[in-house]
This record gives structure tokens, C-alpha cells and sequence, in this order.
């Protein structure tokens, strides 16, 4: 790979993580531009890339700093398609969403349940048809799977 190449990546990883707020910038940058310089196309979301079948970052805070949400009902979908990939077919209770804020390092929202709310009104989660370890629980829908594997948006 030359060096006008490797600019152009920079570059590319720069503008595609511009938006993404501090401190997490920093490995979002790192991230996308690994993807970049292995080959991987640059529109693409961690999510679709795992949908394609290429490794993705193992923890939710690093699957989130990858992901760079832009909102809260985003960072729900996100969190929700994250455990639904890891095999956590029960679901995401409002404590395990809150945790993974904290564990991403990010600003938590207000009212989680409005988050969620807002999710399954655009029909991107929807309110599991059985509790998990007795508390409500939502599970992420096709249209929220495309909408992360799509790259949202």
C-alpha cells in the first residue's frame, strides 16, 4: 500500500468519525481505521460487517465506541443487537442497557424507558413475550437488525 493510499484512508476514517464525541473519538478512529487499511468497505457498520461474517470488537463498549451512535435510541438498538449476536436470545432488560452505558463510558440517558419506547414505536425493538430473571425485557426486530447491519441510516 503506498502512501497516497494510507492518506486517503486517514482521511476517510477521519470524516467517517467526525461526529463521534470525545473521548471516544479516538477509538472510533482507531477502529474504522483498521477496517480501512485490512480492506473491509468503508461504509460499513460493525454490525454488517459480523452480518458478513468478519470479526467485530468482543465487548459492548468496544462494539459501541465502533459503532459511534448518534442518540440514545440508537445506542438501545445497538446494545440489543449486540446480545441478540452474543447468543442472549432472552433479551435486554433496562438494567443491562444502563450497564452498558457505564460500561461504554457514556452519557446515560434520562429515562431509559422512553429510549425504548421510542425504539419500538419505529418498530426497531419489541417487549419480549417473556420476562428475563422476572423483569421486562425487549428484543431487537428484523427492521431494527437491518437497521443496524444497513449501517443506520
Amino acid at each position: 500500500m503506498n502512501d497516497d493510499r494510507i492518506r486517503e484512508l486517514v482521511s476517510r476514517a477521519e470524516a467517517i468519525t467526525r461526529d463521534v464525541d470525545d473521548p471516544y473519538r479516538t477509538v472510533a478512529f482507531r477502529v474504522v481505521l483498521e477496517k480501512l487499511l485490512a480492506g473491509d468497505a468503508p461504509g460499513d457498520h460493525p454490525a454488517a460487517l459480523k452480518a458478513r461474517g468478519i470479526a467485530v470488537p468482543g465487548t459492548v463498549s468496544e462494539f459501541l465506541a465502533a459503532a459511534a451512535p448518534r442518540n440514545h435510541v440508537e445506542t438501545a438498538v445497538l446494545v440489543a443487537y449486540f446480545m441478540w449476536r452474543s447468543g442472549d436470545g432472552a433479551g435486554m432488560t433496562i438494567e443491562e442497557l444502563v450497564g452498558s452505558y457505564a460500561q461504554a463510558r457514556l452519557k446515560r440517558p434520562k429515562n431509559p424507558s422512553d429510549v425504548l419506547a421510542q425504539a419500538i414505536r419505529k418498530g426497531y425493538l419489541l417487549e419480549a413475550p417473556q420476562k428475563k430473571d422476572g423483569k421486562k425485557a425487549w428484543l431487537i426486530t428484523q427492521t431494527g437488525e437491518a437497521y443496524v447491519e444497513g449501517g443506520r441510516g
